[in-house]
């Protein structure tokens, strides 16, 4: 009679812990730690375009950090800030310089047991747009852009900024 008592308590424990099981691990799923959505000053653009405005150009300072990570098994994003200063001269132009987008390139250089690289080039767009009162002088300017960077590996990852010759770098780590 103890025989069949022990087994009747496996078979219930087993058929009602089997669903508290598959409970857990579908909330889990679904209320897996996310990162809010970057808010960029300018847009993004992964185009290549005629930009003829970008010898106007001149990188001061370059910064980046990052947010918010809340790397996971299931997470793998990290949002990061990059914070761009420099100068805007339009001595030679016929309107006022300003930045109208960011152009991005991501590049996955090193990959490897506890090695990920990845790069990213930045480059602020310059555009001119008509303003009679503007007389040509430097103009300086601070972007602050919002990005998510994706792990490439388990451990380390290195996510290496450039800006024309300024770099800046920023490392997370991915846990299983």
């Amino acid at each position: 009679m103890k025989k069949i008592g022990t087994r009747l308590l496996g078979i219930v424990q087993t058929i009602f812990l089997l669903p508290v099981g598959v409970i857990v691990l579908l909330i889990s799923m679904v209320t897996k730690p996310r990162v809010r959505k970057p808010r960029p000053d300018v847009p993004f653009t992964y185009d290549v375009g005629l930009w003829p405005y970008q010898d106007q150009l001149i990188i001061t300072h370059l910064e980046a950090h990052v947010l918010d990570s809340r790397l996971t098994i299931n997470n793998g994003t990290s949002l990061i800030e990059i914070i761009i200063e420099g100068t805007l001269s339009g001595q030679q132009l016929e309107g006022q310089p300003f930045i109208t987008s960011t152009h991005l390139v991501k590049q996955i250089i090193r990959s490897g047991y506890d090695t990920a690289l990845a790069e990213y080039h930045i480059t602020p767009i310059i555009d001119v747009r008509t303003n009679h009162t503007y007389t040509g002088e430097p103009m300086t300017f601070r972007l602050k852009q919002e990005l998510h960077c994706q792990s490439i590996e388990w451990g380390k990852n290195t996510f290496h900024f450039v800006c024309k010759d300024h770099t800046d770098e920023v490392v997370v780590f991915q846990d299983k």
